[in-house]
């Protein structure tokens, strides 16, 4: 959570792990996570452009009134 470099690094490592057991037939979804607006949108864009993920997942925020941040209010 709010580390989109780990996130992207594992996600990565998953969908290796997912080729190597089943070659093409599924791909990862990617759970976006990042600090804050830039780190999400360099996360998003990394997931975007990658041929490994079939679906970007986005969390929901866990606060009831979003500050405004991409991040959290997507």
């Amino acid at each position: 959570m709010r580390d989109g470099a780990a996130t992207l690094k594992a996600s990565e490592q998953a969908a290796r792990e997912i080729r190597e057991q089943s070659g093409d037939a599924f791909r990862l979804c990617a759970v976006l996570h990042a600090a804050d607006d830039e780190e999400w949108l360099r996360t998003y864009d990394a997931f975007v452009t990658s041929d490994w993920a079939g679906a970007i997942a986005l969390p929901a925020s866990r606060r009831p009134d979003p500050d405004g941040q991409l991040c959290r209010t997507r």
